[in-house]
């Protein structure tokens, strides 16, 4: 009995941790970033935590709420999630998401970041909203990336190209990206007439034109 009181009390502490980080995932994504900024906001053991303490991170590069404080904060948050990134490599080195995260901060914070995302590219190179996050950030940068970073992202490309889902966020980001539209085109002739049509109606559809 007492034993087992003491494993229960032991208990207490990780459980807490765990509401407190499931209260935090509930929060809109400026206000997860702000709890992150203060420390108010860590992820506790479970899987489920960390994934979406990491996905927040994401969020953290772009947000305008974090962009527009104090130089120092902005640091120090995007230091707190390419620290966590890395703790939970060491946990579990074969999960794409904290590299990828890594990477993108890292990129933001202005250090070197292209060995993260090729070992975010190895680890999930069929993951489709990974491999979105992963273009979107090798053409950000794209002038700090090496060949072997180049031809990554030309990879990333032809694995969005093709899904359907892919061709989707593709069809987004050609609207967007006036520098990619040659290179869209190209990877949409040289695909099959109904992969071809398929991206055109979802371009038309971005578009607000229907399909």
């Amino acid at each position: 009995m007492v034993a087992s009181a003491g494993l229960l009390f032991a208990a207490v502490p990780n459980v807490v941790a765990e509401v407190d980080a499931l209260v935090n995932m509930l929060r809109p994504p400026t206000q997860r970033a702000l709890a992150m900024a203060g420390s108010a906001f860590t992820p506790a053991r479970s899987f489920i935590s960390k994934e979406e303490y990491l996905r927040s991170c994401l969020d953290v590069p772009k947000s305008l709420d974090v962009l527009l404080r104090p130089a120092t904060e902005r640091s120090g948050l995007l230091a707190a999630c390419r620290d966590t990134a890395r703790a939970v490599q060491a946990e579990m080195p074969t999960y794409a998401l904290p590299y990828l995260v890594e990477a993108d901060v890292s990129a933001a914070l202005g250090e070197s970041f292209a060995v993260a995302l090729e070992r975010a590219r190895d680890l999930a190179p069929h993951v489709h909203w990974l491999a979105d996050r992963r273009v979107v950030l090798a053409r950000a940068r794209m002038a700090q990336l090496d060949d072997v970073g180049r031809a990554g992202f030309e990879r990333d490309l032809a694995e969005l190209f093709g899904s359907a889902e892919g061709r989707r966020a593709l069809a987004m980001h050609y609207l967007r990206w006036p520098d990619m539209r040659e290179r869209l085109t190209n990877l949409a002739e040289a695909a099959s007439h109904e992969v071809q049509r398929d991206f055109l109606a979802k371009v038309r559809q971005q578009a607000g034109g229907g399909s």
